[in-house]
């Protein structure tokens, strides 16, 4: 299974080439999840982290009632009982399969994987305000730091690098 998700400028999934339409998910949580999970380090979260971050409000024995259907509508709009795995304490995006998200390439230096903001229909969002903080934080040090390089003023660039690694270890350093 290779999943591919956009979340600059809008959010967008793809499994196995086949873009999933706007309704696909069934509820908004379902998608949410699937934001955050693309968002994640290694496309995994410890199961308290995503409930404390998607149900604040709840109790944590119906947040969890809550993760797993939203996990249920997630692998259908994905297409299978493997898309999204809850396992010892763990949440996680395709496990057997290929996560890849625009993020990622445009951390990685692929200009044209930028697509605008990082979730725009999601910025007053709880859960997502610490991502586009990152998010933002990530695309300024990125070009901040091009800059200095490319006026030779190799310190400057050097802290701005820095600052990025920090920020984003997975995140790589410009040239």
């Amino acid at each position: 299974m290779e999943v591919e998700v956009r979340l600059l400028g809008r959010f967008e999934v793809r499994v196995d080439g086949r873009v999933l339409g706007p309704d696909a998910f069934g509820q908004r949580r379902a998608a949410d999840l699937v934001k955050l999970l693309a968002l994640a380090h290694g496309h995994r979260l410890a199961r308290d982290e995503v409930v404390e971050r998607l149900w604040p409000h709840l109790a944590p024995d119906a947040g969890v009632a809550n993760l797993h259907k939203a996990a249920h509508y997630a692998r259908r709009a994905l297409g299978a009982r493997d898309a999204v795995v809850l396992r010892q304490g763990m949440v996680e995006l395709a496990p057997g399969g290929t996560v890849r998200t625009d993020v990622e390439r445009f951390e990685a230096g692929d200009e044209d994987a930028y697509g605008g903001e990082l979730l725009p229909d999601d910025r007053y969002e709880p859960w997502a305000a610490a991502e586009g903080d990152r998010g933002a934080a990530v695309v300024h040090l990125r070009r901040a730091a091009e800059g200095y390089a490319a006026a030779g003023q190799r310190l400057r660039a050097g802290q701005a690098a820095a600052r990025l690694a920090q920020i984003d270890g997975a995140a790589a350093a410009p040239a």
